[in-house]
């Protein structure tokens, strides 16, 4: 505590010995263009759609599991694997308390990838924060699919009796 307290005198010291630098007419430089391609990568790029839905949850409603089901390459296995293990870490970073993928024993092309989340209000959280980054990985593992139609996504919400 007491390294806090003094930190802040040394600072307001010198703000008061040499003034701000905006003050004296310094200004700060713009950024570079590496951070600005830092700055554009990380910002929330609202890239996830609106879960289709039926029946509307309640916020607190949960834990919701996301299935994602995708048909790919049996060939292309092991590149699929991995870029979506990739995509597993920014899953749990972004909120998921699990996070896994599956393959169908009976088809050699089907995998799911399912996660879960503590609730619906943190799942819509989620899609939040997914990043212009975020896209990129997500739309590798996605590339690996095969098929007309994208991808299934499935939002499955844990039943609790009425009472």
């Amino acid at each position: 505590m007491k390294v806090a307290a003094s930190l802040s005198v040394l600072c307001a010291g010198c703000l008061i010995a040499f003034g701000h630098p905006r003050s004296a007419g310094a200004q700060i430089p713009p950024p570079s263009q590496a951070q600005a391609s830092l700055q554009q990568a990380l910002r929330s790029s609202l890239h996830w759609p609106e879960p289709r839905i039926e029946i509307e949850p309640r916020a607190d409603e949960g834990p919701v599991l996301v299935t994602i089901q995708y048909s790919v390459d049996p060939e292309k296995r092991n590149d699929f694997l991995a870029a979506l293990h990739a995509l597993g870490r920014l899953r749990r970073r972004d909120g998921a308390i699990q996070w896994g993928v599956f393959h169908d024993a009976a088809d050699a092309a089907l995998y799911v990838e399912s996660f879960l989340v503590e609730s619906w209000v943190e799942h819509l959280r989620q899609h939040e924060r997914g990043t212009d980054a975020d896209r990129g990985m997500e739309e590798a593992a996605r590339a690996f699919h095969v098929g007309a139609a994208p991808p299934q996504v499935r939002h499955l919400i844990y039943a609790r009796p009425l009472t």
